[in-house]
């Protein structure tokens, strides 16, 4: 189903909106309070037409989460990353070949 697929417009908007509840203290201790969850769906519904249950966007925010911890461990304290312009990580193959070496939950 095409439905099933984030766009890089709609991982934005999300997580610009999940900062910003969370900033007016939507989410207060560890996951977003229904007035934040609302709030979301139907910000998203209005700009994207998709109506999606709350349990979607919370997918997203795990699974990003744990993406966002392996490339953390993956750079840290490393130097001379280069990035492209979507901030992507862009490194030599040697560069590629020794992470996975040195750790195999290098592959993200």
């Amino acid at each position: 189903m095409a439905d099933d697929k984030w766009t890089d417009e709609e991982v934005r908007y999300f997580f610009a909106l999940y900062a910003d509840e969370k900033k007016k203290g939507n989410r207060p201790r560890s996951g977003m309070n229904l007035a934040g969850r609302e709030f979301i769906v139907n910000k998203f519904e209005e700009k994207f037409g998709k109506r999606w249950i709350w349990d979607r966007f919370k997918n997203k925010v795990d699974i990003s989460r744990k993406a966002y911890v392996k490339f953390k461990k993956l750079t840290h304290n490393r130097t001379g990353l280069v990035y492209d312009a979507l901030g992507r990580l862009e490194m030599s193959d040697a560069w590629w070949d020794q992470r996975i070496a040195e750790w195999q939950g290098a592959r993200i």
